[in-house]
């Protein structure tokens, strides 16, 4: 396996991380290798190919969320950050990694805040696993959001 590629830290991944984008790959690609190879959820292998600890995306969540109103629809975005904004903790970024296989659901609000985090969309956050286990009312509300990415 290039780069010997294991685990879930950053730190496992990042030969794999630094040689795909030493040649060129996006790291919606970069994200989509550690999946496969790690049998890891989207969100988690986004992470990843970002080289970020779940520390490191709560903190970027918690500033982009605050921005663009954090979500309500989420309970564990509770938490109180700077400025007494809501914030959410690296605990909730691996709950939000593992759903459906355990774990706790994310809100479509919050998954817009993740791809926008993330740079990528929605849709490459979630997998078949994620769409089999949403309500109607959250693929609804996730078409919305899309769209709104759009533009």
């Amino acid at each position: 396996m290039p780069g010997g590629a294991t685990g879930r830290s950053p730190e496992g991944w990042g030969a794999l991380r630094r040689e795909m984008l030493a040649a060129g790959c996006p790291h919606d690609l970069v994200a989509r290798e550690i999946e496969r190879r790690g049998d890891l959820r989207p969100r988690e292998a986004h992470r990843l190919a970002r080289g970020w600890s779940r520390r490191e995306l709560a903190d970027r969540a918690t500033a982009v969320g605050a921005q663009i109103a954090a979500a309500p629809c989420c309970p564990q975005w509770t938490a109180t950050g700077p400025g007494g904004r809501p914030a959410v903790g690296a605990a909730w970024v691996g709950q939000v990694e593992r759903w459906p296989r355990g774990g706790t659901r994310p809100c479509p609000h919050a998954l817009t805040i993740l791809a926008a985090v993330l740079g990528t969309t929605i849709g490459r956050l979630l997998d078949y696993d994620d769409h089999r286990n949403l309500t109607d009312a959250e693929r609804s509300e996730i078409v919305q959001f899309v769209q709104w990415q759009a533009g």
